[in-house]
């Protein structure tokens, strides 16, 4: 269940840029948009963000094959992203 578990990860992270004031949290909105408010909000978050993101859309969409690794991978890419995610609130 590592596709459900990463779906389950990226949108907390979300939640957690949200209630920082760095990105809107939107229903329906894609990953393409949270990665584009995110480079322009805290650009020093963006790549860890989207390499996050590129893991979810992967066994999301793409229906890749996730595991445990993949697991592991994500929660250190969400650790660089909340540890570096900083700007103004809007």
């Amino acid at each position: 269940r590592y596709r459900d578990a990463l779906r389950c990860r990226y949108r907390a992270l979300v939640g957690d840029l949200a209630r920082r004031g760095l990105i809107d949290e939107i229903p329906g909105r894609t990953t393409g948009e949270e990665r584009a408010q995110l480079r322009r909000v805290t650009p020093q978050a963006s790549k860890p963000f989207n390499s996050a993101a590129d893991l979810f859309d992967g066994a999301w969409y793409g229906h890749l094959d996730v595991d445990a690794q993949d697991d592991d991978r994500f929660q250190e890419f969400e650790r660089d992203v909340l540890a570096t995610a900083t700007g103004a609130k809007r």
